[in-house]
Formats: C-alpha cells, structure tokens, sequence
C-alpha cells in the first residue's frame, strides 16, 4: 500500500517536530487526518519525504518523474495557506501558523501552592502539556473522567495533580498532619509503571506531609505490611494481584482504604488485554462508592474499554476527553518508522551491523523488544559477546522485581550507546529518558503493542526512530496491521566477509560454552507458542511454524533441532487430536450393516476389487502397528531381561558382601575371644605371683615374730632371775 507523506513544519528546523503536520494518504482514496490545529483535505501525494538518513542503510522512496493533474489543494493551517499546484511536485515548505503558546503551570490558580513548589522546583516543569492542560484546565472538578492520551505525553503527571488537588482542596499543612486513612487509590497493569507513578508521586507530594506507598508482586509482602504499620498511608499504588492479596488478607488495610476520595485506573485497556477485569472488580468492592471520583486514562477509547471497566468504575455522567483526535493515530507521527525484513540467517549480523553503525543507534539508548522471554535472554547474552564496547542490559519476567527496578533505574542512569533487551515488560508505561532507537525483532502481538513499543521513543516531543526486523513470511504484519502507519522499506548495506566471519566465531563460542541442550528447547518451545498464535494473523498455515522455527534456531547457529513429543505437539495446536468415530475398539457403530463382502468397485485398471482391498495406507498402517508393538514387546523383553540380570548381580553383590562382613565379624570374634583369653591368662598369673609374695612375706612375717617373741621370753626370764636375786640379797 503505497503511502505519502507531507509534512509542515513549524519553528526552527526541518526537524523540529513539536508543530509538525502529517498527512497520510493512500491509493485506495483521499484520508485526512486532524493534525495540531491544523486540517488538510483531498490532499494527493506523489512522494514520501523521508529524513535524512546515514549513508549504510537507504530507504525506497518511489518518486515520480511527473505528476497527473489534480484539482488545486488548499491545506489550511490556522492563518497559512500552503497552495499544491497541480503541474509542480510536492515540495516541502516552513510555514509559522500563529497557535496559542502553552499555557503554564502557574497560571492555574487552582492548583495548590505547595503542588506549583514542587512543579517548579523539583520537576522543573514551566508549561503544560496537551493531556495536562486539558484535564488541570478543568479544576476544580468533581466529576469522573475518561481520558484518551496518547503514551509519553505527560498523562502521569496530569492524573496525579488532579487527583492531589481534589484531596487537599481547602486545606492548609496544619490540616493535612491529622491521618484518617487513604485518599487517593491508583491501579497500575504492571510492576514498572507502579513503581514509576510512584516515584512521581514522591517528588510531587514533597513538600506535603503525605505518604506514598508501592505494592507490587514480585517484592517482600512482610516488608510491605511492616510499612503500612510503620507509617501513614495517604497515596496507594500497586498492581492488582497484590492489591487484592492485601485487601482480602490485612483488615487494618480494608479500613484504611475505606476512605478513598479518588481512583485512578492508569493505562485501563492494559488492564483489560492482561485479563486484570475481574481483579480490579474486586477491588472497587472494597472502595467507596459515594464521593468518590474516577479518573480512568487509556491509549484507546474502544467499546470494549467502556463496556467491561467502564461500565462498573465510572458514573453515568463521566466527562470524556479526547487528547488524540479521531482521525489521529495512536503514535507519535514525528517517530520515523522503518521495516527490515530479511530471513532469520542474516538477522544477527545485520542487527549488530546496525547497532554499530546506525545513526541513531549512537545519538541516544537503544531498547531492542523481541517476543518471548527465552529469545530475550538468548538475544541479551549473544549481544554481550558481539559488542564487547558497549553496555547491554536484559529485561525480562524471569527476573525478580527488584533485579528489574534496579535494572530500569541503571538503564535511565546510562549513557548514549547503552542497549537494553527487553520483553513486553517495558512496552507500556515505562519512561526511559535518551531513547533515540527503538528496534523490535519479530512481530509484536497485535498493533496496538507496536505502537506501544515504539512509544518508548521520541517522548515528550523528542525526537526518535523505530525499526521493525521481520523474516519474509511476518510481511503481512506489515501490509495488513500497520500499512496505514508511515512504516518505510529500509534497505541494509552488504556485510563484508571479514565482520561475517567475526561474528560467526563468536556465535560458534556462544553456542559451545553459554547454550546447554535444555536452553535451546526453551528457545524452541516458546517460539512456537508464540508463532503458532500469530499464524492467522500472517495469513499462513500452522503447521508451517516447526518450520520457521527450525530456522529461527538456525539463525542462531544452532543446527541441532529438539525433539518434541506429540503431546507438547497436540498441547500447542500443532497435531490435531485423533477422534474416534464410534464405540471404542474404532470404526462406526453402523459398521456391521452397512458392510457387504459383494459392494465392489473397478479399480484404475480395470479389475474389480473389494472396498477394502485398495486400502494400502490401512495396511501399511497395520504393519506399522505390528511392528510397533513387535519393537515395543522386544524392548520390554530385553528392559525386562536386563533388569533380571541387573538384580541377579545385584543379589550376588550383595550375598558376597554379607559373606564378607560375616567372616570378617568372625575373624574379629576370634581375635577378640583370643585377646580376652590372653587377657585373662595374663591377670591369672599375676593374680598367682601377688598370692605367693603375699605367701611369702606372711611367712616371713610370722617367722619373724616367732623369733622376737622368743628372745623377748629369754630376756624375760633373765630379768625375773635378776630381780629375784636382788631381792634376796636385799632381804640378806
């Protein structure tokens, strides 16, 4: 679909975007589109303009030698008239319609003084954005609000201020140090965009004394309630899953939340696609229903939106603003948006050929999207060998929340050159300042999700680029979902053999030492059950996935395809489920009356033959089974065989163990009743030595006494004879 581009600028260059003027056209017939205060109608193109862009990569821009004659075109821009004679090309020309400057902040006098401190000192902010200045220009206002604006424009901020001066209205500092519970309520799809709406939360409320608190799966729920009762909680924000954890399990929070004045549903068709319907049902359960406003921001104002979270979130009477426009698209029209499409051999050596040399790629940060988290991983570590000189990150689900929130804040700390692998993860909501590239490899989910990625670039009137990398058969995707977007055929430049070789080596090493068997089945797997999904969308068969599956590997040097069973096959809707016709043992239950040996037919030749004999692929089916069940019973035989054997030797392992340990314990006794006897031969003898010395000496003991006792006798009687004579010679 051939597409052309005009674009009036307004300001200082060719490349000033913030007042710049597309219109699309195509073909099939004239399409106008409502630009910034600008409308151009009928108007027929000859050629797409294109930016400048480096030599290496060039884009096709059909332009034509003369044009048909057509009626003169006035496109009406405020006070300008820019004329398109019907003999001359389109030309480009710098127009300076005369718009209304912004409006800024701090002529609102709604908003709180303590609320403009913090926009001005802490945000640094002088004027408004669109989205701003059409949602505070209200203020102060009571009613529900539905606002459709697009991402990147300012909306957290607009959301936040309004919900804060609807809280602290009539109030000074004094009044607010007196905590009755919570006021304001946000729901966040995602665990990045909770944590970014409070970051700015935290800096708008500095200079109150309020109280912002996260909650978020992924984190520390103990450290979450530990929180909650360490300190007020005036400003909620969370993803759903957790919200719902704490309201249905902590009553201390149930009744905090009792007071909500102001609800948030940020980013409300995320909610929906992500299935959070139910959830966030639940949660308005638990939220008053009387004075309480609604504040619901979405990409997109569908039927479905106002059906299912519209329908029990906002009142009757809701406001709607439109920021966007309804002939706009969802995107920033200043992002210059280019496809490559190449088979999935060359797609790593002409993505690191553009990371290297791409002009944008080395202005600002890249953020590279593929599909699944498994080719993100394989992406981000190939990555890191065949760009050694730069800084790459990997961002991904499988990482717990904190290794994602400390990864986000040192990729919004990085440098020009950082490269960030990412998942849909970082599709939505997140805000990564310096983003001058964004690529994505493979087809996003729907269209929305591309216009969501590519938002992560030329934010807040920023200038960007994004790059869609295909394989042939994804260019569908390109023709039917976004061929009414300004996507350009970019066409790369010849890799020479000597940076080809380079990274063939360097992928043979990172096949050889980071990719192990199980890895490489996670790649297969969840590529086809993303792909398989997409098929309809690409307009091709579902069998063809194995296909282009074995080739996505391929293109990772990785030849050796896995094996998958045909119940993973069935699982993922490639193998259709047999289904049986009639009762069990097969065949139809009218099998028996409707058959006859007579029903014949003539065959290709000319012979006759019954119904059933031609059935070559039953037979050979037949045989098949046979033989299947022949090789299962052989297997069985010989598992059973070697197991007997296994458990013969097995017992006689084990009856020479015990005839070992029996002899050794018999060996021991023996030793063991030899060592006592001795033992015990030994204390007998010494028993026997100790007795006779004791022998002895009691012999010689008694002889010595003996002997005393009789010299003691002798002695004795001399005495006596002395004595005795003494007295007789005395008595003389």
């Amino acid at each position: 679909m051939l597409q052309h581009t005009i674009r009036a600028i307004s300001g200082l260059s060719l490349y000033t975007t913030r007042n710049a003027i597309r219109v699309t056209t195509t073909t099939t017939g004239p399409r106008s589109i409502v630009g910034r205060n600008v409308t151009l109608t009928n108007v027929p193109l000859t050629r797409r303009l294109l930016h400048v862009q480096p030599t290496l990569y060039n884009r096709n821009a059909a332009v034509a030698a003369s044009v048909t004659k057509e009626p003169v075109v006035v496109a009406t821009a405020t006070t300008t008239e820019t004329i398109i004679s019907k003999e001359e090309p389109v030309t480009v020309e710098e127009v300076s319609p005369e718009k209304p400057e912004p409006k800024r902040f701090a002529d609102l006098k709604a908003i709180h003084p303590l609320s403009q401190q913090a926009l001005k000192n802490v945000f640094k902010y002088d004027t408004m954005s669109t989205v701003q200045e059409a949602v505070l220009s209200r203020l102060p206002n009571t009613n529900d609000m539905f606002v459709k604006a697009k991402t990147g424009t300012g909306k957290t901020l607009a959301f936040l201020v309004a919900a804060l001066e609807k809280v602290v209205a009539g109030k000074d500092k004094s009044d607010m140090r007196h905590f009755d519970g919570s006021s304001i309520f946000i729901i966040s799809p995602t665990r990045e965009l909770a944590h970014q709406i409070a970051q700015e939360a935290t800096k708008l409320t500095k200079f109150y004394p309020l109280n912002v608190h996260c909650f978020v799966g992924g984190e520390s729920k103990f450290k979450q309630i530990k929180g909650l009762e360490r300190s007020r909680c005036d400003i909620v924000v969370g993803t759903p899953g957790r919200l719902n954890d704490l309201l249905e399990s902590r009553q201390h929070f149930r009744k905090m939340v009792s007071t909500t004045q102001v609800l948030v549903l940020d980013e409300a068709d995320q909610l929906v696609d992500m299935g959070f319907k139910q959830e966030v049902q639940r949660i308005l359960s638990y939220l008053p229903k009387e004075n309480r406003q609604t504040l619901l921001f979405s990409a997109t104002l569908s039927d479905e939106i106002r059906g299912s979270v519209g329908k029990f979130a906002l009142s009757k009477d809701y406001d709607l603003i439109d920021t966007v426009g309804e002939e706009d698209v969802n995107t920033h029209l200043h992002v210059k948006q280019s496809a490559l499409v190449a088979p999935y051999k060359e797609q790593i050596p002409l993505l690191r050929n553009l990371l290297n040399n791409y002009e944008a790629a080395n202005e600002g940060k890249t953020i590279v999207f593929l599909p699944t988290t498994k080719s993100t991983m394989a992406y981000a570590r190939l990555f890191k060998l065949l760009l050694p000189e730069r800084r790459v990150f990997e961002l991904h689900s499988r990482k717990n929340q904190s290794e994602r929130s400390r990864i986000s804040q040192q990729f919004k700390r990085a440098r020009e050159g950082t490269i960030l692998f990412t998942s849909d993860v970082s599709a939505r909501g997140v805000d990564y300042p310096g983003v001058s590239l964004v690529v994505q490899v493979g087809v996003p989910s729907s269209r929305e999700q591309y216009i969501h990625r590519l938002g992560r670039t030329g934010r807040a009137g920023n200038a960007g680029e994004g790059i869609l990398v295909a394989a042939p058969f994804e260019d569908a995707f390109i023709k039917h979902e976004i061929g009414d977007l300004p996507v350009e055929s970019l066409i790369a430049p010849e890799i020479d053999e000597a940076e080809h070789e380079e990274t063939k080596k360097l992928m043979t090493y990172f096949n050889d030492k980071l990719v192990d068997e199980e890895f490489t089945r996670e790649i297969y797997t969840s590529y086809l059950g993303y792909y398989v999904g997409r098929m309809q969308t690409l307009r091709r068969s579902r069998e063809d996935t194995l296909e282009h599956a074995g080739a996505f590997l391929r293109g990772l040097d990785i030849e050796e395809i896995p094996h998958l069973s045909p119940r993973f096959l069935q699982q993922v809707g490639l193998v259709e489920k047999k289904r049986r016709d009639g009762p069990r043992g097969g065949g139809s239950s009218s099998f028996n009356s409707s058959f006859s040996p007579r029903r014949e037919r003539r065959s290709s030749d000319g012979f006759f033959k019954n119904r059933f004999d031609d059935s070559q692929s039953e037979r050979r089916d037949s045989f098949r089974r046979r033989d299947n069940n022949s090789d299962r019973y052989n297997n069985r035989r010989d598992d059973n065989g070697e197991r007997y054997n296994n458990r013969r030797d097995d017992n006689g392992e084990r009856y020479n163990n015990r005839r070992d340990d029996n002899g050794e314990r018999h060996n021991n006794r023996r030793d063991n009743n030899s060592e006592r006897y001795n033992d015990r031969r030994d204390t007998k003898r010494y028993h026997d030595r100790r007795d006779n010395i004791s022998d002895r000496y009691n012999d010689r003991r008694r002889d010595n006494n003996h002997r005393g006792f009789s010299r003691d006798n002798n002695r004795g009687g001399d005495e006596q004879s002395e004595r005795k004579s003494y007295k007789f010679d005395r008595s003389d």
